[in-house]
């Protein structure tokens, strides 16, 4: 891998001047190395890269496609593309087991939120540490906003990763996530988190409303509670969103 030189800026009168700054803060942390990852969970080809071995690893919700929040930007699509746990007899061990005979080696455990916006992962948590044990799979979950409960769980589990949602506006919070919480309430989640030991694989960074500064910034998360990997969401369901905030003007 070739180590390139901090890229020339080039003034560009239709776009603002970008900053170095940022690049050369990663390179005094980060080599020079960039890793693409191939999700498993959908089948996809395109003229460079195919998806050879979706059943590698494989997304379960626990809840099908239930969720009491039914988020504006999301409306359960997510969940629809998933094994859905509630339609078997079969327990989440039990489900495991079979995919690991088929050549699953990780497993992402999600499912639809209740009104306080948590996964319900407490009552699996049994099969989750069998999974770990016996089965030897790696394990990340979507768990919403775990309580102290489940956060000690999890802990417990040494899963690979909680990957949360991070929203930085409380108007976002309550009108497209239709919770009754705060920002604050997701700085909470992530100190638990941290506090317990809880690898953060990936904390999703979803922008507030464009009109207003995002009183809980990608920067100020990403500096106070660790995480093994910061991504920023800036194009995933733009549409739905723009739709929802009536938007046209600002855009």
């Amino acid at each position: 891998m070739q180590n390139l030189p901090i890229p020339e800026i080039i003034p560009n009168l239709s776009a603002p001047t970008v900053s170095t700054e940022c690049m050369e803060i990663r390179r005094q942390h980060f080599p020079d190395t960039i890793r693409f990852h191939n999700p498993g969970l959908r089948r996809h080809r395109t003229s460079e890269i195919t998806c050879q071995q979706p059943e590698e690893f494989v997304s379960i919700s626990l809840t099908g496609t239930h969720c009491a929040l039914n988020c504006k930007h999301c409306g359960t699509h997510v969940l629809r593309g998933m094994n859905d746990l509630s339609r078997t007899p079969q327990s989440l061990f039990e489900l495991c087991s079979k995919l690991a005979e088929k050549g699953t080696r990780g497993i992402l455990i999600s499912g639809g939120c209740d009104r306080q916006g948590r996964v319900p992962i407490l009552p699996h948590l049994n099969d989750l540490l069998k999974i770990r044990i016996e089965l030897g799979m790696t394990i990340r979950i979507h768990p919403g906003l775990p309580d102290e409960e489940t956060t000690k769980g999890l802990a417990e589990l040494d899963i690979d990763g909680a990957m949360v949602d991070i929203i930085g506006d409380d108007r976002t919070i309550r009108e497209v996530y239709q919770l009754k919480a705060s920002t604050d309430d997701y700085d909470a989640v992530l100190e638990r988190l941290s506090r317990h030991g809880v690898p953060g694989w990936r904390y999703r960074v979803v922008p507030g409303s464009p009109w207003q500064h995002p009183p809980s910034s990608p920067r100020h998360l990403a500096s106070n509670w660790p995480s093994r990997v910061l991504i920023s969401i800036v194009g995933v369901s733009v549409k739905l969103l723009v739709e929802y905030w009536k938007l046209e003007d600002h855009l």
